[in-house]
Protein backbone atom coordinates (compact mmCIF):
# COMPACT_ATOMS: atom_id res chain seq x y z
CA UNK A 1 0.00 0.00 0.00
CA UNK A 2 1.33 3.65 -0.68
CA UNK A 3 1.53 6.63 0.67
CA UNK A 4 -1.80 7.97 -1.20
CA UNK A 5 -3.39 4.94 -0.21
CA UNK A 6 -2.34 4.78 3.49
CA UNK A 7 -3.37 8.41 3.53
CA UNK A 8 -7.13 7.67 2.31
CA UNK A 9 -7.62 4.72 4.91
CA UNK A 10 -6.67 7.07 7.95
CA UNK A 11 -9.43 10.15 6.10
CA UNK A 12 -11.80 7.53 5.86
CA UNK A 13 -11.40 5.79 9.28
CA UNK A 14 -11.57 9.84 11.06
CA UNK A 15 -13.61 11.03 9.64
CA UNK A 16 -16.80 9.34 11.01
CA UNK A 17 -14.70 9.55 14.25
CA UNK A 18 -14.44 13.22 14.22
CA UNK A 19 -18.28 13.52 13.50
CA UNK A 20 -18.87 11.13 16.11
CA UNK A 21 -16.74 12.31 19.01
CA UNK A 22 -15.47 16.06 17.89
CA UNK A 23 -11.96 16.71 16.77
CA UNK A 24 -10.69 17.54 20.58
CA UNK A 25 -11.94 14.24 21.79
CA UNK A 26 -11.13 11.97 19.04
CA UNK A 27 -7.52 10.87 19.97
CA UNK A 28 -4.76 9.34 17.18
CA UNK A 29 -4.89 6.46 19.71
CA UNK A 30 -8.83 6.16 18.02
CA UNK A 31 -7.88 6.49 14.69
CA UNK A 32 -5.12 4.13 14.73
CA UNK A 33 -7.48 1.50 16.53
CA UNK A 34 -10.52 2.09 14.28
CA UNK A 35 -7.93 1.75 11.25
CA UNK A 36 -6.12 -1.48 12.52
CA UNK A 37 -2.98 0.57 12.29
CA UNK A 38 0.18 1.14 13.78
CA UNK A 39 0.44 5.07 15.98
CA UNK A 40 4.05 4.79 14.23
CA UNK A 41 2.19 4.61 10.54
CA UNK A 42 0.18 7.25 11.60
CA UNK A 43 3.11 9.74 12.14
CA UNK A 44 4.86 8.77 9.10
CA UNK A 45 2.25 9.89 7.28
CA UNK A 46 0.96 13.33 9.72
CA UNK A 47 2.75 15.46 11.95
CA UNK A 48 -0.43 15.45 14.82
CA UNK A 49 -4.40 15.06 14.69
CA UNK A 50 -4.22 18.58 13.56
CA UNK A 51 -2.84 17.59 10.02
CA UNK A 52 -4.77 15.23 9.18
CA UNK A 53 -7.56 16.84 10.00
CA UNK A 54 -6.46 19.72 7.86
CA UNK A 55 -5.47 17.15 5.48
CA UNK A 56 -8.99 15.43 5.14
CA UNK A 57 -10.79 18.85 4.99
CA UNK A 58 -8.76 19.18 1.53
CA UNK A 59 -9.33 15.15 0.46
CA UNK A 60 -12.76 15.81 1.01
CA UNK A 61 -12.73 18.89 -1.57
CA UNK A 62 -10.70 17.50 -3.83
CA UNK A 63 -13.07 14.23 -4.35
CA UNK A 64 -16.09 16.01 -4.08
CA UNK A 65 -15.56 18.40 -6.72
CA UNK A 66 -13.16 16.33 -8.67
CA UNK A 67 -16.32 14.00 -9.55
CA UNK A 68 -18.38 17.30 -10.22
CA UNK A 69 -16.02 18.18 -13.10
CA UNK A 70 -15.46 14.67 -14.70
CA UNK A 71 -18.88 15.24 -15.52
CA UNK A 72 -19.04 18.34 -17.33
CA UNK A 73 -20.03 18.39 -20.58
CA UNK A 74 -16.87 19.50 -23.26
CA UNK A 75 -19.29 21.97 -25.09
CA UNK A 76 -20.61 23.53 -21.29
CA UNK A 77 -20.21 27.67 -21.05
CA UNK A 78 -17.93 29.19 -18.29
CA UNK A 79 -20.67 30.31 -16.13
CA UNK A 80 -22.58 26.38 -16.54
CA UNK A 81 -18.94 25.49 -15.15
CA UNK A 82 -19.02 27.62 -12.25
CA UNK A 83 -22.22 26.59 -11.70
CA UNK A 84 -21.64 23.42 -11.17
CA UNK A 85 -17.86 23.79 -9.45
CA UNK A 86 -20.64 25.97 -6.91
CA UNK A 87 -22.54 22.72 -6.46
CA UNK A 88 -19.68 21.02 -5.74
CA UNK A 89 -18.58 23.13 -3.13
CA UNK A 90 -22.25 23.26 -1.32
CA UNK A 91 -22.42 19.29 -1.77
CA UNK A 92 -19.20 18.61 0.25
CA UNK A 93 -19.44 21.32 2.99
CA UNK A 94 -23.21 20.18 3.38
CA UNK A 95 -22.39 15.97 3.07
CA UNK A 96 -19.75 16.97 5.39
CA UNK A 97 -19.79 18.08 9.31
CA UNK A 98 -16.25 18.15 9.73
CA UNK A 99 -16.39 21.72 7.98
CA UNK A 100 -18.26 22.81 11.10
CA UNK A 101 -16.01 21.33 13.06
CA UNK A 102 -13.18 22.88 11.28
CA UNK A 103 -14.63 26.58 11.50
CA UNK A 104 -15.50 25.88 15.35
CA UNK A 105 -11.68 25.61 15.95
CA UNK A 106 -9.17 28.34 15.39
CA UNK A 107 -6.48 26.04 15.86
CA UNK A 108 -7.35 24.14 13.07
CA UNK A 109 -7.74 27.25 10.11
CA UNK A 110 -4.45 28.35 11.71
CA UNK A 111 -3.17 24.80 11.18
CA UNK A 112 -4.52 25.08 7.43
CA UNK A 113 -2.74 28.05 6.80
CA UNK A 114 0.49 25.65 7.34
CA UNK A 115 -0.61 23.41 4.05
CA UNK A 116 -1.57 26.42 2.27
CA UNK A 117 1.48 25.83 -0.43
CA UNK A 118 0.31 22.16 -0.89
CA UNK A 119 -3.54 23.40 -1.38
CA UNK A 120 -2.74 25.95 -3.78
CA UNK A 121 -1.02 23.05 -5.57
CA UNK A 122 -3.81 21.00 -5.40
CA UNK A 123 -5.90 19.31 -8.43
CA UNK A 124 -8.91 21.52 -6.29
CA UNK A 125 -7.33 24.63 -6.96
CA UNK A 126 -6.09 23.72 -10.72
CA UNK A 127 -10.08 22.88 -11.67
CA UNK A 128 -10.80 26.09 -10.47
CA UNK A 129 -8.12 27.73 -11.87
CA UNK A 130 -8.71 25.87 -15.42
CA UNK A 131 -12.87 26.58 -15.46
CA UNK A 132 -11.31 30.37 -15.82
CA UNK A 133 -9.42 30.02 -17.94
CA UNK A 134 -12.14 27.99 -20.02
CA UNK A 135 -14.26 31.10 -19.19
CA UNK A 136 -11.91 33.96 -20.49
CA UNK A 137 -10.78 32.06 -23.58
CA UNK A 138 -14.52 31.94 -24.69
CA UNK A 139 -14.41 35.43 -23.85
CA UNK A 140 -17.40 34.66 -21.33
CA UNK A 141 -15.31 36.32 -18.03
CA UNK A 142 -13.41 39.18 -17.64
CA UNK A 143 -9.15 38.95 -17.77
CA UNK A 144 -8.01 38.21 -14.94
CA UNK A 145 -5.47 36.09 -13.06
CA UNK A 146 -7.08 32.35 -12.51
CA UNK A 147 -4.57 31.46 -9.42
CA UNK A 148 -5.67 34.87 -7.85
CA UNK A 149 -9.06 34.85 -8.50
CA UNK A 150 -9.20 31.44 -7.61
CA UNK A 151 -7.89 32.36 -4.05
CA UNK A 152 -10.50 35.16 -3.60
CA UNK A 153 -13.45 32.65 -4.71
CA UNK A 154 -12.53 30.18 -1.67
CA UNK A 155 -11.90 32.87 0.68
CA UNK A 156 -15.56 34.32 -0.24
CA UNK A 157 -16.88 30.45 -0.16
CA UNK A 158 -15.54 29.35 3.08
CA UNK A 159 -16.51 32.73 4.39
CA UNK A 160 -20.15 32.56 3.95
CA UNK A 161 -20.61 28.76 3.74
CA UNK A 162 -18.21 27.65 6.66
CA UNK A 163 -16.93 30.74 8.75
CA UNK A 164 -19.74 33.40 9.01
CA UNK A 165 -22.56 30.83 10.30
CA UNK A 166 -20.06 30.08 13.29
CA UNK A 167 -19.00 33.46 14.09
CA UNK A 168 -22.48 34.72 13.97
CA UNK A 169 -24.82 32.16 15.06
CA UNK A 170 -27.05 32.15 12.19
CA UNK A 171 -27.36 30.78 9.02
CA UNK A 172 -24.99 30.95 6.73
CA UNK A 173 -25.24 30.62 2.79
CA UNK A 174 -25.91 26.28 2.67
CA UNK A 175 -28.91 27.38 4.74
CA UNK A 176 -30.21 30.15 3.71
CA UNK A 177 -31.50 29.85 0.04
CA UNK A 178 -31.53 33.93 -0.86
CA UNK A 179 -27.91 34.35 0.52
CA UNK A 180 -26.67 31.19 -1.73
CA UNK A 181 -28.42 32.46 -4.90
CA UNK A 182 -26.76 36.25 -3.98
CA UNK A 183 -23.38 34.63 -3.54
CA UNK A 184 -23.51 32.77 -6.52
CA UNK A 185 -24.83 35.44 -8.31
CA UNK A 186 -22.07 37.92 -7.15
CA UNK A 187 -19.01 35.46 -8.29
CA UNK A 188 -20.48 35.27 -11.82
CA UNK A 189 -20.87 39.04 -12.21
CA UNK A 190 -17.56 39.60 -11.01
CA UNK A 191 -16.26 37.16 -13.44
CA UNK A 192 -18.24 38.38 -16.08
CA UNK A 193 -16.61 41.78 -15.30
CA UNK A 194 -20.24 43.48 -15.04
CA UNK A 195 -21.57 41.78 -17.64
Amino acid sequence: MGKKEKQELFYHVAEPLFERYGFRKTTVEDICREGAVSKRTFYELFSDKGDLFVRLVLYLAEKGIGEFVKHLPEDASGEERIHALLDAYEKVVSEHPVYQEFAADPGLIRQFGSIEPEMMQSPLVEQFESVLQHGIDRGEFRPMTPSLVTYIIFAILDGMFILAPQMSKEMGALNNPAMRNELRAFIVHALKGGQ
